[in-house]
């Protein structure tokens, strides 16, 4: 699934989004003031990124959107703190950072594909 930086237009916050292609001009909202965020197609591609420089969002390791309420529950009860993972009401998962995301992949059973490589994870 493709990553995507988005900016915000009012306060400059960053978000690097993983997004199916057909979502990848749907609106985003910044976390911390709500303005809209655009595409940043020069951060897209002018600048190598890896998934420890910021807050992760996975779709695949998400849950479906009736289910988002469980899989936050099954979350707090493995011990994950809710500013640490937590799934949106679409049913994503977002995760403090790459360690919290791999911890997170490990307990639903799931591995990152560095890992199966034999990269970092």
């Amino acid at each position: 699934m493709p990553l995507y930086v988005f900016v915000c237009e009012r306060c400059g916050g960053r978000q690097d989004l993983f997004r199916p292609v057909a979502e990848r001009n749907d609106e985003v909202l910044c976390p911390s003031c709500g303005s809209r965020c655009s595409r940043d197609l020069g951060l897209e591609f002018g600048e190598p990124r890896n998934a420890s420089s910021g807050e992760i969002v996975s779709v695949n390791a998400g849950v479906g959107v009736t289910q988002v309420r469980g899989g936050n529950a099954d979350l707090q009860r493995a011990g994950f703190a809710p500013h640490e993972a937590s799934y949106d009401g679409r049913g994503s998962l977002h995760c403090r950072d790459r360690q919290t995301y791999l911890r997170v992949l490990h307990h639903k059973g799931l591995h990152n594909k560095d890992e199966i490589r034999g990269g970092r994870g």
